[in-house]
């Protein structure tokens, strides 16, 4: 009996029969939405952090400073070798 009905039901709809309906366009619609706010707040985050990094609150950066004009010394050079300093790489520095 199962047989039967499975052969007589027609597995591929009619044309007329599939649309997408108006409850996918609101999700549609829904999700352009909550990207373009995304992308807003994601934007606004950025300029955020651009001016609290020109405000120096990150600290000293690895990139070099343009309005320096003097040529870079090495600072260890400068100082004498003590047995009491430890490495910079040693106390977390």
């Amino acid at each position: 009996m199962l047989a039967a009905l499975i052969t007589l039901e027609d597995a591929v709809p009619d044309d007329n029969d599939v649309v997408a309906g108006w409850t996918a366009f609101w999700i549609f619609l829904a999700l352009i939405a909550a990207t373009a706010f995304l992308l807003w707040n994601f934007t606004k985050q950025l300029r955020k952090t651009r001016a609290a990094a020109d405000r120096g609150v990150f600290g000293p950066t690895d990139e070099p400073e343009a309005e320096t004009t003097e040529p870079a010394t090495d600072v260890a050079a400068d100082t004498p070798d003590s047995a009491d300093d430890e490495h910079p790489a040693t106390n977390g520095g």
